[in-house]
C-alpha cells in the first residue's frame, strides 16, 4: 500500500514539474516575441563579431539540449529501476513474514527446555508446538541417533 502511494506521489511530482517547465517555456517565448529578443541578440552578435559571441551562444544551446536529453534518459532509467526495486521489496516482504512487521521470538528455558506462550505459561516442546501452531508433534529418530542406537 505504501509503495503504491509513493509511486502515485512520484508521478504527481513529475507531472507538476513537466507542467511548470512547459509554462516557463511558454512565458519565455512570449517575452522573447514581444521584446524582439532574437533580433536584439542577432544585432548584438553582429556588432561584436570579433568576440565570437554567436558561436558561444550556439555552444550553450547545444550543451543545454544535450543536458536536457541526458536528463530525460536518466529519469526514464531511474523510473525503471525504482519500479524494479519496488517489486523486489514486495517480494521480500512477502517471503519474510506475510502480514507481520517483525519476526516472532520464542522464549525457551535454558534449564528444562520448556517454551513460554504469550500468556506466560510454560509448556514442554510437544505441547508448545501443538498449541502454538495448531499441529501434532510425533516422534521419530534422526539418522545420527539411529546409528548410535544400532551400535
Amino acid at each position: 500500500m505504501e509503495l503504491v502511494q509513493t509511486d502515485t506521489k512520484a508521478k504527481s511530482v513529475f507531472k507538476s514539474l513537466a507542467l511548470t517547465m512547459l509554462g516557463l517555456a511558454c512565458v519565455s517565448f512570449l517575452l522573447a516575441a514581444t521584446a524582439d529578443f532574437s533580433e536584439s541578440i542577432w544585432a548584438f552578435t553582429r556588432t561584436f563579431e570579433s568576440w565570437q559571441f554567436d558561436e558561444l551562444l550556439i555552444a550553450v544551446q547545444i550543451s543545454t539540449l544535450g543536458g536536457l536529453i541526458f536528463a530525460v534518459l536518466k529519469i526514464s532509467a531511474l523510473r525503471t529501476q525504482v519500479a524494479k526495486l519496488q517489486t523486489e521489496i514486495v517480494t521480500v516482504q512477502q517471503k519474510v513474514a506475510p502480514g507481520d512487521d517483525e519476526p516472532e521470538i520464542v522464549v525457551a528455558c535454558a534449564i528444562c527446555s520448556k517454551y513460554r506462550l504469550d500468556d506466560h505459561k510454560w509448556l514442554k516442546a510437544s505441547d508448545f508446538i501443538a498449541q502454538r501452531y495448531d499441529t501434532n508433534l510425533v516422534g521419530g529418530v534422526c539418522p545420527n541417533c539411529g546409528n548410535d542406537f544400532k551400535e
